[in-house]
């Protein structure tokens, strides 16, 4: 319902018509309200994607959030992932960058990108860079465009001390389980 009704807001593969879009998205929302009563995860962090772009719902980032809480706090990697995303876009760096983490450490590569470019400017904080090198190495190994590229503008601010402890990290590293819940329904990002 979600992709079909995508696809009628675009004109993407079908003629265009609003109203059809519209009509699946609420459809699709519906269906996944009905899931999420009884704790699906996935079905929770699709309603907050709904809620984050507006899909078939007025735009409201306060639904959203609660919405993506709900399954990351159940370990959804990309619920997480998009929280920590909105916490970043709302200037609150601690929580955005603790779900970044929570999701990158399960391997989910978006994260890892997203944390370690994070890590490596900070804007104004104190930046990790053994960290950062981390995290974008583990994105370049799972092959999130901009991972391997960008780990050379943060290698090229370390010390060599640095960069050894970095390697060594990098190397040690171990993604935790995933969790129980099912990822397979969600494929959109925050943008």
């Amino acid at each position: 319902q979600t992709l079909l009704g995508s696809h009628y807001a675009t004109g993407s593969g079908v003629e265009k018509d609003e109203g059809e879009a519209l009509r699946l998205q609420r459809e699709a929302l519906r269906l996944y309200l009905i899931e999420a009563g009884t704790n699906n995860c996935a079905a929770q962090a699709n309603i907050g994607l709904k809620y984050l772009y507006g899909e078939g719902v007025g735009r409201d980032e306060v639904l959203a959030a609660e919405w993506l809480r709900k399954a990351a706090e159940q370990g959804h990697g990309e619920a997480q992932f998009n929280l920590g995303s909105l916490f970043l876009k709302r200037q609150d760096y601690a929580e955005g960058e603790k779900w970044l983490r929570l999701a990158a450490e399960q391997g989910y590569s978006p994260a890892q990108l997203k944390l370690g470019l994070w890590l490596g400017r900070k804007n104004g904080q104190r930046r990790d860079l053994i960290e950062a090198y981390k995290w974008l190495k583990e994105a370049g190994d799972n092959d999130e465009l901009g991972g391997g590229q960008t780990m050379t503008i943060v290698i090229e601010a370390m010390t060599s001390a640095e960069l050894r402890k970095a390697i060594s990290e990098a190397w040690s590293f171990k993604p935790k389980p995933a969790s129980e819940c099912d990822d397979d329904e969600i494929g959109l990002r925050f943008r």
